[in-house]
């Protein structure tokens, strides 16, 4: 399996806000079938379940 990182950083914002910060790496081999299974596979299905994730947090963190 490839190595794969994933990141969330809180960092202070003007006007006592919070910005969240989302870094994801992966390193995929460089065959051009890994390469396509990436880019048409991979990468959507994470970014849909990101993003997803980020409307909740951003909902969950409005929430008063």
């Amino acid at each position: 399996m490839p190595p794969v990182t994933w990141a969330f950083v809180l960092e202070e914002a003007p006007g006592q806000a919070t910005r969240l910060l989302i870094r994801w790496r992966s390193q995929t081999p460089a065959t051009l079938h890994d390469l396509v299974l990436n880019k048409y596979l991979l990468e959507p299905i994470h970014f849909t379940m990101e993003r997803q994730m980020m409307l909740g947090i951003r909902e969950r963190a409005e929430a008063k």
